[in-house]
């Protein structure tokens, strides 16, 4: 039979072993960015111009429609473009985001992306951030990873296997 104090020393033991198990396995690190979302009228008159021309052309709109995001996603300190309707969510739970890159003196559309919201992962895929698009509205993680496609020249739906 053992005393008192031996007992404690060996849940001291024990519960040392657990949080030294515990903190020294590995886990993956995920980090995502939000979005920050500003009217497209907020943005300057030269890049709101060149949206206004790229919207009409492509997608018979116009920029006053649309709320932008800017971020990094290549880290060529050059920001990339994320536009969605102002509507967006008022009317439907699913949104298309317009993923836009400046391009010389152009825009260039690198995706098209339907969810209800759309985040930057920390993963890239050829040096260039992932997207995480969120769909389900009762699971919050569950998203697609939308990776670059240097093929493709776009981003494209990619496998799951970056979560495992």
């Amino acid at each position: 039979m053992t005393t008192l104090s031996e007992r404690c020393v060996i849940i001291t033991a024990a519960l040392l072993l657990m949080v030294i198990l515990l903190t020294s396995t590995e886990r993956p690190a995920f980090a995502i960015e939000e979005l920050s979302y500003v009217p497209v009228n907020d943005i300057g008159p030269s890049l709101r111009l060149q949206l206004n021309a790229f919207l009409k052309q492509n997608f018979n709109s116009d920029s006053s429609d649309y709320i932008m995001a800017e971020t990094d996603l290549n880290g060529d300190n050059l920001l990339e473009h994320i536009l969605k309707r102002k509507n967006c969510g008022q009317y439907t739970n699913i949104c298309t985001h317009l993923i836009i890159a400046e391009k010389e003196d152009e825009l260039a559309l690198l995706s098209k992306i339907s969810a209800k919201h759309l985040m930057v992962g920390d993963d890239e895929s050829y040096g260039i951030k992932n997207l995480l698009a969120f769909k389900n509205p009762t699971n919050a993680y569950d998203f697609d990873i939308y990776m670059w496609s240097p093929r493709e020249k776009m981003y494209i739906l990619g496998a799951n296997e970056i979560r495992n």
